[in-house]
C-alpha cells in the first residue's frame, strides 16, 4: 500500500484506536471472567460455570517500509 502524508496520519490514528479497543475488549473479558470465578492459568476452553473461553493471539503491525 502506498499513501500520502494525510493517509499515513489517518492510518496511524486508526491503528492506535484499534490497539486501544483490543485492550479494552480484553479488560472487559477479564472482568467478566473474574466475576464468573475463572482464573488465569486455568485450562482454556471452559471456566467453572462451563462458559466457553477462547484462547487467542492478536497480531497487528503497522510500519513504514524502507525505500527500495
Amino acid at each position: 500500500m502506498v499513501v500520502d502524508e494525510d493517509g499515513w496520519g489517518e492510518l496511524a490514528e486508526l491503528y492506535a484506536e484499534m490497539v486501544e479497543r483490543i485492550f479494552a475488549v480484553r479488560a472487559a473479558s477479564d472482568q467478566r471472567r473474574a466475576e464468573r470465578g475463572s482464573a488465569d492459568g486455568a485450562d482454556p476452553g471452559t471456566d467453572e460455570d462451563g462458559e466457553g473461553e477462547i484462547p487467542i493471539t492478536a497480531f497487528v503491525t503497522f510500519f513504514e517500509r524502507p525505500p527500495r
